[in-house]
């Protein structure tokens, strides 16, 4: 297997594609015996392009190889969308070559790009390199032979740094002009080889750049070496970080020595041409520029012409395909510095530098990776014991800014908190050399350049060049103190900026503390909301606390299968028990009163059976003896409690039943006190009532002793005169026991009775007082006799104050009749209404929503009770009373009262 995959990758490069097809046959039959998947790659990858190269056919969806290469693509395309890294450009390439076949130029196009781009960022040299040649190819199909050219030169640099020479012969033999243009494509050259290499020179750069592991002295030993040996002024250490040029370390010579200074700065323009750097960084090929102020690709960028730089020499550092840094050199005396034998020494010292530097920074990776893990252990440690305290918020920060001075060397740490409006970060902790300085901005707006963009970007923001970060406001500080780097995090908390933590350092920043430092934010950014969320909810149950206390109100859980109960405090203090002891249904069921005690009891297990929600009030008698009016509510299968079967209130009710009781003990003593006040008004009236039957009687009695006294009495007159007598001591009788019931004292007692009867009673007791005020009085009563439910008295006392102020309203009308007009009748049924009607001057429309109010009067003399109590009255009888003024003149008041139950329709 392994030799005929070896086969067709070598007859496809050669491009005999008949004998790669016959390989590939032979390698298919032998798939399943090859234990590498290395092979099988290869095999679908070269057997694909292959069987593209052979499509010739004007319709390829008929030709054998365009089905076997659709084989092989669908292939290739799983791999890809499982492992991109290694099979993005592979399955690019094939698609790019069925685009071809099929002729969708454009699509072909792009994916010949989107081979050769991810061949490049994956460090795939030899697939860049045939993506490169298939492209140009189709190009110089197409007629595009400068397209054509440009990418074949690409293939060949691809091929000659994989290493492929006989490839690179076979371009230079089909395409003589490829070594015209790649001649002149740079400056000068590098001879492939030199004939003569000084042996002790190649084993004393080799030994002294691979014999060092801690990176500080591989870097340093390799820029004396570089400078030593090229015979450069001046060189530079330059590692890609992302976007960025880092400039490590810095060598310069000086007399007969060098001096080398290691540092982690961000490349300027003016430290170096940085085009040139990056170009060396795309291509991974070296740049010689023998002059750099001559005519040549470079030589108008500005650094080469501030500075005047003469011979240049830029160097990749590869391993393994991956770009480890670049070695830039310089000579700013003379042109040709850089010659080919110390080139070649040079090319040498950045092989071995490449292989040295990559170890080194993989042995100081593991030494800062366990340093910051010790050091994140120690700040985890202290923030964990700072959050286990009862301290406030601004404390827990505190010692958290404290253990990041002190376990991870920082010279000054700093944490804001996020205001509640989101708009401001709060400093709530300092520690350090900067911690107590006026300096420290104690409220930063989100948003403000520094501390304000960490939070509004939700990004970290590290530089060690903190001294040129005109972003930062410290950096006067930060010079005398000696500090050079900055590290800003967002304290992130499921997904939301509670804060920001922010480091100043003495030492560089090296990329693998900022992972540890990250996570160092993460656990602080957890303390803070967590430590928010407790006061909140410790702020809430405050709260919630003191307003059950206000309101007399406590909350409960019930869970009736296991009888657990759960009590707020203020619901302990309503039943009398210790906050200490668990609530039981024994417990509650022994407070509750004696006379409430077995409806509670039924309640509960009804309720406990049914699960449906409930409401209702009963008594609780204390162990002092005291009476206790609760009225409690649940609610059955409440969501977010999955332990309860009901969660409810309990109210304590007592004051308001005492309020209520005396509410209505004042409205009996009003209306008492109206009644008295009505009698008064009434005393002609009543005296009338009670003098006529009286002058009857003594009338009768006077003509019977006169008549008895005769020789003959006339017995039948006598009779007569003797009944006449008892039907006036009824009538006398009857007015008694009406006054008797207005006046009496006590609970209302409501029974069904004629509306009817009760206005002749009323029109009885008011006789007087309207004839003496000259009011004609007309009944107009319903012929069916409504009845209603309510009570004698205070339906009278109604009427009574309603006729006596109509009687007032009509008391300085004197251009027309003084009449008063009272009726009844039935409304839909249901209802009966009564209505009394006036000719007085009416209600000032100013006082119309008003006149039902309590101790608000129009009479000079009046106590401003009269209609509210009957309001009340009427109300209280599931009634209402209102007052609407006539089309002419005067007022109509009308009550209507539930008809009843015999009465209704």
């Amino acid at each position: 297997m392994q030799l005929w995959t070896r086969k067709i990758e070598a007859r496809f490069l050669a491009g005999d594609y008949p004998a790669a097809i016959q390989a590939s046959v032979n390698a298919e039959r032998l798939l399943s015996t090859s234990p590498s998947f290395f092979e099988l790659a290869e095999y679908h990858f070269y057997s694909a392009l292959s069987r593209a190269a052979s499509c010739l056919l004007p319709d390829p969806s008929r030709d054998p190889h365009f089905e076997a290469l659709a084989a092989h693509q669908k292939q290739h395309a799983i791999w890809a969308r499982h492992c991109p890294e290694n099979f993005e450009n592979r399955a690019a390439l094939v698609d790019a070559e069925i685009a071809r076949i099929e002729g969708r130029v454009l699509e072909a196009e792009q994916l010949y790009e989107k081979a050769i781009r991810s061949a490049h960022d994956n460090g795939f040299v030899n697939n860049e390199a045939i993506a490169y040649e298939l492209s140009a190819r189709f190009y110089a199909a197409r007629g595009f032979q400068t397209f054509a050219d440009a990418y074949l030169l690409k293939a060949r640099s691809c091929y000659q740094r994989w290493g492929a020479d006989g490839k690179v012969a076979q371009l230079d033999h089909l395409y003589p002009q490829l070594g015209k243009e790649s001649a002149a494509a740079s400056t000068s050259a590098i001879p492939a080889r030199t004939e003569v290499l000084d042996l002790a020179t190649v084993l004393k750069v080799s030994q002294a750049v691979s014999g060092e592991i801690v990176l500080e002295s591989l870097i340093d030993s390799l820029m004396r070496a570089a400078l030593e040996h090229a015979g450069a002024e001046r060189g530079l250490l330059i590692r890609p970080q992302d976007d960025q040029l880092l400039i490590e370390a810095e060598a310069a010579t000086g007399g007969d020595a060098v001096t080398v200074h290691q540092r982690a700065a961000s490349a300027s323009a003016a430290a170096l041409p940085e085009s040139v750097v990056r170009h060396v960084m795309r291509t991974r090929e070296h740049i010689i520029l023998d002059d750099a102020t001559a005519d040549n690709p470079f030589s108008a960028y500005p650094y080469i012409v501030q500075y005047r730089a003469r011979s240049i020499l830029c160097l990749p550092l590869i391993n393994r395909s991956n770009l480890t840094g670049v070695l830039y050199l310089e000579n700013n005396l003379a042109p040709r510095v850089f010659t080919p034998g110390r080139i070649t020494i040079l090319q040498l010292i950045a092989s071995r530098a490449a292989i040295s530097l990559e170890n080194s920074r993989l042995y100081r990776d593991l030494e800062d990776r366990e340093r910051s893990r010790s050091r994140l252990i120690a700040v985890r440690t202290d923030v964990n014991l700072a959050l286990t305290t009862d301290n406030t918020l601004k404390d827990i920060l505190q010692s958290c800014a404290e253990a990041v001075v002190k376990h991870l060397d920082a010279a000054c740490a700093r944490i804001w908190v996020m205001t509640n409006d989101q708009q401001f970060l709060e400093l709530h902790a300092s520690a350090g050399t900067f911690a107590d300085a006026d300096g420290a901005p104690r409220l930063v707006p989100v948003g403000e350049p520094g501390i304000g963009l960490i939070a509004e970007g939700r990004k970290p923001y590290v530089t060690n060049e903190i001294i040129d970060d005109p972003s930062l406001s410290d950096r006067d500080w930060a010079r005398v103190e000696g500090v050079v780097a900055f590290a800003g995090f967002p304290l992130l908390a499921g997904g939301k900026v509670v804060g920001v933590l922010g480091m100043f350092l003495r030492e560089p920043v090296v990329r693998v503390s900022i992972a540890a430092w990250q996570m160092i934010s993460d656990t602080i950014a957890q303390s803070i909301q967590r430590k928010q969320a407790e006061e909140a909810v410790r702020r809430s149950e405050a709260f919630l606390a003191e307003a059950q206390a206000l309101s007399q109100t406590g909350s409960w859980g019930w869970n009736t299968s296991t009888g657990v109960l759960f009590w707020s405090r203020e619901t302990y203090r309503i039943f009398g028990f210790n906050p200490d002891v668990a609530p039981t249904l024994p417990m509650i069921v022994d407070v509750v009163h004696p006379d409430d005690r077995t409806r509670f009891v039924h309640e509960v297990e009804m309720h406990a059976r049914n699960h449906a929600d409930f409401q209702h009030e009963f008594r609780l008698k204390l162990r002092d003896g005291s009476i206790r009016h609760v009225y409690g509510v649940g609610r059955s299968a409440v969501r977010g409690f999955p332990d309860l079967d009901y969660i409810g209130a309990i109210m304590d009710v007592t004051e308001r039943k005492q309020a209520a009781d005396a509410l209505l003990k004042t409205q009996a003593d009003l209306a008492e006190v109206s009644r008295l006040t009505t009698m008064g008004e009434l005393a002609a009236s009543i005296a009338h009532e009670i003098n006529q039957p009286l002058a009857t009687v003594v009338t009768n009695a006077q003509t019977c002793a006169s008549l008895l006294r005769g020789q003959a009495p006339a017995w039948g007159e006598v009779e007569n005169a003797v009944a006449d007598i008892a039907e006036a001591g009824k009538r006398a009788s009857d007015v008694i026991a009406r006054i008797r019931l207005l006046l009496r004292k006590g609970v209302s007692e409501p029974k069904a009775l004629n509306v009817n009867d009760v206005i002749h009673d009323v029109i009885a007791l008011t006789r007087e007082t309207t004839q003496t005020k000259g009011v004609l009085l007309d009944a107009r009563l319903a012929d069916d006799s409504p009845r209603i439910v309510g009570d004698r008295v205070q339906l009278q006392q109604v009427l009574i104050n309603l006729v006596t102020n109509a009687v007032d309203a009509m008391s300085d009308v004197t251009e027309r009749p003084r009449r008063l007009t009272i009726t009844s009748s039935r409304t839909d049924g249901t209802q009966v209404e009564v209505a009394v009607i006036d000719a007085g001057s009416g209600i000032d429309p100013a006082h119309r929503a008003r006149i039902f109010e309590p101790f608000f009067t129009t009479k000079a003399d009046g106590m401003g009770m009269g209609l509210a109590i009957c309001r009340g009255i009427v109300e209280a009888f599931g009634g209402r009373l209102w007052a609407a003024p006539n089309a002419d003149f005067g007022t109509t008041v009308r009550f209507a009262l539930p008809a009843a139950a015999t009465e209704a329709v």
